[in-house]
């Protein structure tokens, strides 16, 4: 049983005072079955919120929204006739603009640009060409240059990496890991960036899935390690840089998945948390200034928050007693000095809370259970998260890190219906937290000042301010209320 025993000041009563509600709040009404809207639900781009929306007349396009009405607009109608089905938003601050995904129907899924303009949301370049479509998935931002993973099949090549700089003629194979049309399907867990290199996995058909890294040039791509020598894999995945590390999630054929770390030129075991053969399986990193936090299973205490300086690792909770699954985490947040996160304790799922002292976390919700894991969101110093009190349904909830600061930001659609669903999550932009949600009319885009989230709220602290989420058969109208 975890002890509860106080947490330090950094856990202490949220001071609570009332706000004043400057934002006046505007829906747009759908009529029709209810749309929705796309995982992540955006990225910023100079303090503006740029996402997928779909309308009745354009389906899924490139929207930007600065929290206001008047500011939420359609940044292109990609593919006129059936909607472009707009997605994988990437916020590149080195380049000035979001890369995204979009099909205008004659390219196919390739890769598109917005500078926050209509006129500056164009297509990058036809990497596959053809109707095909490259499919591209983002990404690192290496400063002046962003690498992602794009297919090019009609070139011959397969899934590779691609650099671009927001130009056509920039946007280039930086290597053919995997020689010929076979893929070596570099990045699926992601990128982390460290000293100027790109870190992810990728498999060149010799040396199975494993650990490379990239400056944005072919000589500069390279195979970081063989963790397990020959064609089978060692992993590589889930890389994250922490210091002057690269911590990643590995298998070298004798200790199983478990922890590695590497500084480029060196990479070992940080800990063989579940011995011999059997697999710890690290997951749901979060880098803090002092730690790295992560999941991480070892017979008799089951699934539980673990940390790492990079040399040793210690447990950090002990949630629920047993060799079962305590912490369900997908995501962790740190806030306030905390490490936040989802957890079971065999009395339902709910918010919890450590400073990072082993067996000292403490539940932070009082939800009756009701806490969805997957919804977790770190935005703007909070965490924002999905939460059904038995009461009021699934309504969008916000924590500081303590309990007197965690609570529901209202209830958007009165009753036990409930207003969210935790597959779009939550996006931070210009001092504003963005969600999409329903008052039981449709879905659209929510936002709330993330000042006034600091403080219990009403409904009435809230900015309905999208227009784009409405159903594909309906029509909108807007109306306002104050």
């Amino acid at each position: 049983m975890a002890r509860i025993v106080p947490l330090l000041a950094a856990v202490a009563l949220a001071t609570l005072a009332s706000a004043s509600r400057a934002q006046v709040p505007y829906e747009v009404h759908p009529v029709g079955a209810t749309s929705t809207v796309f995982f992540p639900v955006g990225v910023d781009l100079g303090g503006r919120l740029v996402f997928g929306g779909i309308d009745p007349t354009n389906g899924r396009e490139p929207w930007i929204s600065d929290g206001t009405l008047a500011g939420t607009f359609e940044l292109a109608d990609v593919h006129p006739t059936a909607g472009s089905n707009a997605d994988r938003f990437f916020a590149a601050p080195s380049l000035g603009v979001v890369l995204f995904r979009a099909n205008d129907g004659v390219l196919g899924d390739e890769l598109w640009k917005t500078d926050g303009t209509p006129a500056g949301t164009v297509p990058v370049k036809d990497i596959d060409a053809g109707a095909s479509g490259s499919n591209a998935l983002f990404g690192a931002d290496l400063g002046g240059l962003v690498l992602f993973r794009a297919d090019d099949a009609a070139g011959g090549t397969g899934t590779e990496l691609w650099s671009t700089d927001g130009t056509t003629a920039g946007t280039q194979l930086v290597k053919d890991i995997r020689p010929g049309a076979a893929s070596s399907n570099p990045a699926g867990n992601g990128f982390a960036v460290l000293g100027g290199f790109a870190y992810f996995q990728a498999d060149d058909g010799t040396s199975g899935f494993e650990l490379w890294r990239s400056d944005g040039t072919a000589t500069g791509t390279q195979l970081v390690a063989d963790l397990n020598p020959g064609v089978a894999s060692g992993g590589g995945t889930f890389p994250v840089a922490f210091g002057s590390l690269v911590l990643f999630v590995g298998n070298d054929g004798t200790t199983g998945t478990e922890l590695f770390a590497t500084d480029g030129a060196t990479t070992s075991l940080v800990a063989d948390i579940n011995p011999g053969a059997s697999s710890s399986a690290p997951s749901s990193f979060l880098v803090t200034p002092s730690h790295a936090y992560f999941l991480a299973f070892e017979p008799g205490t089951g699934q539980e928050v673990w940390r790492t300086d990079g040399v040793a690792v210690e447990r950090v909770t002990d949630v629920a007693p047993g060799a079962g699954i305590g912490v369900f985490a997908q995501t962790m947040c740190f806030v306030n000095g905390l490490v936040v996160f989802a957890a079971d304790d065999g009395t339902g799922m709910e918010l919890w809370a450590t400073d990072g002292t082993p067996d000292t976390e403490v539940p932070i919700s009082s939800t009756g259970g009701g806490v969805e894991f997957q919804s977790l969101g770190c935005e703007a110093g909070s965490v924002y998260f999905q939460a059904n009190d038995g009461a009021s349904g699934d309504e969008p909830w916000v924590s500081d890190g303590s309990a007197a600061g965690t609570f529901a930001l209202g209830d958007l659609n009165p009753g036990a219906g409930g207003s969210v669903s935790f597959d779009p999550g939550f996006a931070a932009a210009g001092g504003r937290v963005f969600f999409p949600a329903t008052d039981g009319s449709g879905v659209a885009l929510w936002a709330v000042d993330a000042a006034v989230a600091a403080v219990p709220a009403l409904p009435g602290g809230f900015a309905l301010v999208a227009a784009a989420l409405v159903a594909a058969a309906g029509r909108s109208t807007l109306r306002g209320r104050r």
